[in-house]
């Protein structure tokens, strides 16, 4: 009889864990910069009239296109997508990602609404805004996606044709996920649900989860608690 642990590889590689940290850093300076200057306020700033008169305008009347583009953003629709990206971990024997999968969308949205909403307070046409949830679903999982499927592992120069053939298509996953989160942060400024700097704040705290799990999950000792209960033996 043979032991078999399914927890994956590491999240981050080594290099990796450095410039996570340091992300990680940056990624809460934005969130309490913008939170600091969006306190209990009700208007837009600055950078908020630059941005939202140009993205609503561009949207005009098609607020019904609007909204189902902010769809992937909302409860259910972003379970949905965790539900698969978790599945599709556990399928290929990595627990460590399904974990990630499920905790980060929510944990980022259970503190925007239950900590940062109620701590910031700054309202749009009344509803608390700070930081858009939607804008931290979505990135989250596209922060989710960025790091499950990340090609930059392997030495490009080692790379067989196969794993080029993967790598680019990680890449396009990459893009596809990151790209779709910035459609549901447009969407929502076009609805006018939120200002320009609550998705800036959503996306910064959607990755900033995302890059603390991961840091988190390749400790030794979470690893190592992972490995036992993830371990099935096999004759």
């Amino acid at each position: 009889m043979r032991t078999v642990s399914r927890v994956g590889p590491p999240l981050l590689s080594g290099p990796a864990r450095t410039r996570a940290a340091g992300l990680l850093v940056s990624l809460g300076a934005v969130v309490v910069v913008l939170g600091a200057l969006s306190f209990h306020q009700s208007r837009p700033g600055s950078l908020d009239r630059a941005v939202d008169g140009a993205v609503i305008s561009a949207y005009g009347s098609h607020l019904g296109v609007a909204a189902w583009l902010a769809a992937p953003g909302a409860g259910l629709p972003a379970a949905v997508c965790t539900a698969v990206i978790a599945l599709a971990c556990l399928a290929t024997g990595r627990a460590n990602g399904a974990l990630l999968a499920v905790a980060a969308v929510c944990l980022s949205v259970g503190v925007v609404e239950l900590v940062l909403k109620p701590l910031v307070a700054r309202t749009y046409d009344g509803f608390l805004c700070f930081p858009s949830g939607h804008a931290t679903a979505a990135f989250a999982l596209a922060g989710t996606v960025t790091v499950l499927v990340n090609p930059s592992r392997t030495n490009p120069s080692r790379m067989h044709a196969s794993q080029r053939v993967r790598a680019r298509w990680a890449l396009a996953a990459i893009a596809a996920s990151v790209g779709l989160a910035c459609v549901v942060a447009c969407a929502v400024i076009a609805l006018r649900w939120h200002y320009f700097t609550d998705t800036v704040a959503g996306a910064a705290v959607g990755i900033g989860t995302v890059t603390g799990l991961a840091l988190v999950l390749d400790t030794p000792r979470v690893r190592s608690l992972l490995a036992r209960a993830s371990t099935r033996h096999t004759a």
